[in-house]
């Protein structure tokens, strides 16, 4: 899923780990690695907004986009 590899390219970015992406962004870490996982599939726009904004873009494109593209 798109959201997936999106924090998988996150994380490949910055460097860091589930926990500090977690950490940097403001997301519930559980949340995170519940979605990351595949447990969570299409989580509100509201839980991955802390995430969006860490990663300078929209809830969209997080979900739904490339952010390769975007960032």
């Amino acid at each position: 899923n798109k959201l997936q590899q999106n924090i998988a390219a996150l994380l490949a970015r910055d460097g860091i780990s589930e926990n500090v992406l977690a950490q940097r962004s403001g997301m519930n870490q559980t949340t995170l690695n519940r979605i990351i996982r595949g447990e969570i599939l299409d989580p509100r726009d509201g839980t991955v907004a802390p995430l969006a904004s860490y990663a300078q873009t929209t809830v969209d494109v997080l979900k739904r986009g490339d952010i390769s593209t975007h960032t």
